[in-house]
Order: C-alpha cells, then structure tokens, then sequence
C-alpha cells in the first residue's frame, strides 16, 4: 500500500544530532522545506532521534524514518558492511512506499545508498541533487593504488562507473571547489552547468576565550591521506634535535596508533586527545597557536577537508602541508589565513624553527593577519549560507520535476 506521495525526502546517514555541523544544517534545511511541502528525513538513528526532536523542539513539521544503526565506530568491518546493506535496504523501502518527487542525497554513505536514490528517480520519474562532499571512487583509487592490489584495480572501475550514474542523472550536483566540479567534468558525465559550490558551514566555536597551550595542533581524520606520517616524521625529527614547541592532536584514523607512539615518546611536548567531540575539537583549536592543514596534493581534486572551516572562523592562522597549486593552498593564500609550507621534512623542521617566519604574538605577520585576514569568508562558512544554498537547489529541482 503506497501513501500520498511526498515532496521531498533528504536521505542522510549521519544526520542532527549526531553530526552537530553539516547534520545541523540539513535539519534547518528540512525545517524550512517542511514550511513549504511534505518533507521526510532518513537517517540512522543510535540515540533516539525522535525523542530528541521531541525535547528539544525541532523537525516541526518535518517527518522522521530513523533506520536502526546495527554497528558504530569501533564495530568489526563485517558489521559495518552488513549495517550499509541494511540501511540501503531500508532507504529503497521508504522511497519506494512515500515516493517522493525530489531526494536529497550526500556521499553519507557514499556509492550504494546514492546508486539506489538514482534508481528509484529513474522508476518513478522523480529528481534528485547528490552532494558530493568527496568523489570517493577517485578518493577511494588513491589509497587502492597505494596497497598495488590488481583485483583493487577493478574494483575501483566499477565504483567509478557506479558513481557515474548517480551522477549523470541528477538533477542537480553539490560539490566544495571548481578542483572537484573539474574532476566530475572530466569523466564527460556532465557540464559545469549542473553543478552549484556550497561551503560546508563551520564548526560551531566556544564562546568563553580560551588561553594559548599549543604552538601547533591537527583535529580530523588521522590518515594517510592527510599527510600524518611525514608530520610525525618532522615532529619526532624537530624534537629531537631540542626543540620545545607544543603539539597537539585530535581525531582517530589509521594513524591513530602512531600519534599515540608520539605523545608517549613526548609527553612534554605532544598531547594525543584520540577521538573528541565537536565542541572539545574546537576548544583545542582556539588553544593553538597556529592550525595544521595536512593533506596529499592529489586528494584536494577530490576532496576540500572540512576542518579548514572551522580553523577559518577560529581565526587562528592556518599552516597548510601541501603544494601551492592546491586547492587548499590558494584558498589559504587568497583568503590571507596563514602559510603553505611544502609537504617534506626539511621544509617542516624550517618552519618550525621559523626560519621563515616571525611566529611570535605580537610580530607583523600576526598583526597582519588579524588586520587583513578573513574577509567575508566567516560570512560565506555560516550555516545560514550553507542553509540557504541547499534549500534553493532543491526547489529549483522541484521546480524541474514539475515541468
């Protein structure tokens, strides 16, 4: 038995209020659609969405179809398949039955959930927009060429034709930087006419002042892909040849147990948080000094890290580990955020050194920095713009399925 059809479904697996940045975004998001049509949520749900939504007075008007998380972070990868699987199931299931006429889909998760929102559109003649906050078969090819499996090889070939179709047959597409909108282009899928930047918003900051600890510290995914190695290589390097500047780290990945090793090594000198929440994170980075920006150069044509807007709004000055030519390079340079230092050992251990740089408070380049830095880019990572982009996308998919 089908139900009235709807008019917008968002399909999200870390949604509000687990995911406190983006996740909060899209729940304004679906409260202002809610104010125009009938709007429905799917994510999963560990914490009891709905008396959350009950407490604390929000989704009014919105619909809720929390899917029952079967794993978490620490779960066994098998666990975690079976988990996707179900939630995918369980996304076909309630499109199929409230058939909505525009779905919102991110990569959270990426590929298997999307290719199902596509299939579904393509069944009941209903559009959708596909946030691409990372291209993932690329993304996802940089590590696979890394491990020099051949069946990785082909594994990746079919992910990437997967994505194609999402792709190809959206309404519309999301994505952080012209980089990545050139990478889509280049598969001959698309024109940049289909594709709209929205900035993901920043993190929200403490407002109580927080008082200087470290000289330099990292909050996010500690993985290869953001250059953790050479930086533990240039730290561990720096300090033992007598350095004393403070470090700090946040955030689990496969490196996680190499920071550890660090901070063990340097109790004086680094401090290894591990996983944190958003709010301990932010607090972290108002305590420094300077916001480390590591990342493979190859990863910003797929990829914007998501940190680099909250270490925006924090007003710290921001060391990007990567080339110039980057997307995350220019963006620091053009925006007046901090340096970009080459990704090696040598040009670390000079920049620690500050054999380029004034680092102290009170020197020009920090004068600099807080006369000249920012700009309107804090207005342009709010999560009322963030809101507003994602809320015109969408009508204006509406507006398409109703012609």
């Amino acid at each position: 038995m089908f139900f009235d059809r709807e008019d917008y479904v968002i399909v999200m697996r870390t949604f509000w209020p687990v995911s406190p940045v983006v996740g909060e975004g899209m729940m304004q998001v679906s409260e202002r659609l809610a104010c125009e049509g009938r709007c429905r949520v799917v994510t999963q749900d560990q914490f009891g969405l709905r008396d959350a939504v009950k407490e604390l007075k929000r989704g009014q008007n919105v619909a809720f179809s929390p899917v029952y998380a079967l794993s978490n972070s620490s779960s066994k990868m098998l666990t975690r398949v079976l988990d996707l699987l179900w939630f995918t199931l369980a996304v076909f299931f309630v499109l199929l039955l409230r058939r909505p006429r525009v779905v919102y889909v991110a990569t959270d998760p990426p590929l298997l959930v999307p290719v199902v929102v596509a299939l579904y559109a393509k069944l009941f003649r209903a559009s959708y927009v596909y946030h691409v906050q990372d291209i993932h078969p690329e993304a996802t090819g940089i590590v696979f060429s890394k491990l020099k499996k051949t069946y990785l090889r082909y594994l990746y070939r079919f992910f990437r034709y997967l994505d194609g179709l999402v792709v190809k047959n959206a309404a519309k597409i999301i994505t952080l930087t012209p980089e990545m909108a050139n990478s889509l282009t280049k598969r001959g899928e698309i024109s940049l006419l289909s594709i709209t930047y929205i900035n993901n918003p920043a993190a929200p900051l403490p407002f109580k002042p927080v008082d200087l600890k470290y000289d330099y510290s990292f909050v996010g995914n500690a993985g290869r892909l953001q250059r953790i190695p050479l930086l533990i290589s240039a730290i561990r390097q720096y300090l033992q040849d007598g350095g004393n500047k403070k470090f700090a780290f946040a955030g689990a990945g496969v490196m996680s147990k190499d920071l550890r090793r660090l901070s063990d090594e340097f109790p004086d000198n680094v401090e290894y948080f591990g996983k944190v929440p958003v709010e301990k994170a932010a607090q972290i980075t108002l305590a420094s000094q300077w916001a480390m920006l590591p990342i493979e150069d190859e990863v910003c044509l797929y990829a914007f890290p998501s940190k680099a807007s909250t270490y925006a709004v924090s007003g710290k000055s921001i060391v990007a580990i990567c080339g110039f030519t980057t997307s995350v390079g220019q963006w620091v340079r053009k925006h007046n955020l901090g340096l970009v230092v080459n990704p090696d050992v040598s040009a670390l251990m000079d920049f620690f050194n500050e054999k380029n740089i004034d680092q102290k408070k009170d020197s020009f380049y920090f004068k600099k920095i807080q006369k000249e830095g920012r700009g309107n880019l804090i207005d342009q990572l709010s999560t009322d713009q963030f809101v507003s982009g994602v809320v015109n996308v969408l009508k204006g998919a509406m507006n398409l399925s109703k012609d």
